[in-house]
C-alpha cells in the first residue's frame, strides 16, 4: 500500500517581529553579536581600518586633534567608493554602507531563512506587521 502523505507547510512568519526581508533575527537578537559571520561586510572592513589605524596612530605618537584629521580623510575614502560585496544593493536612505541588507550592524541575507511560525515566534507591532520588511529597531 502506497498512502501519498500531504507535506504540511507551516504559516509564514512575516508578522513575527523576528522576521526581516524573510530572515529570522531571532539568534541575533537573543545574543547580539555573537555570531560574527553575520555581521555586514563593508561595516567589518571599516573597523578593521579603524583599528589598524588607531594602532598606527599610537606608534606614531600623534595627537588626538592630529589623528581625527587624518582618520576623517581615510574614512571619507572608503566610504565614497561601493562596498566590495556580492550582496550589496543601494538603500536610498544614504549614509554608509547603504544597503537594504542592513539592520543595525547585521547583513540581513548572512541570517538563516524564517521557516515560518516556529516556537520563537512573537507577534510584532502593528506597524511593522503592516510592512514586515521594514527595519523597526526593535530588540
Amino acid at each position: 500500500m502506497n498512502a501519498k502523505r500531504a507535506k504540511i507547510a507551516p504559516f509564514p512568519g512575516a508578522a513575527c517581529d523576528y522576521h526581516r526581508s524573510g530572515r529570522c533575527l531571532y539568534e541575533e537578537r537573543l545574543n547580539p553579536g555573537l555570531d560574527a559571520s553575520w555581521r555586514c561586510a563593508a561595516l567589518a572592513a571599516c573597523e578593521a581600518a579603524f583599528d589598524g589605524f588607531l594602532t598606527q596612530a599610537d606608534n606614531f605618537g600623534l595627537s588626538d586633534v592630529r589623528a581625527v584629521a587624518i582618520w576623517k580623510t581615510r574614512f571619507a575614502g572608503l566610504t565614497e567608493k561601493r562596498p566590495d560585496c556580492g550582496r550589496f544593493e543601494p538603500d536610498q536612505e544614504g549614509g554608509y554602507p547603504g544597503c537594504v541588507h542592513l539592520d543595525r550592524d547585521v547583513c540581513l541575507m548572512r541570517l538563516p531563512k524564517c521557516p515560518g511560525v516556529c516556537p520563537n515566534y512573537r507577534p510584532a507591532k502593528r506597524e511593522a506587521a503592516i510592512n514586515p520588511n521594514q527595519s523597526d529597531g526593535h530588540a
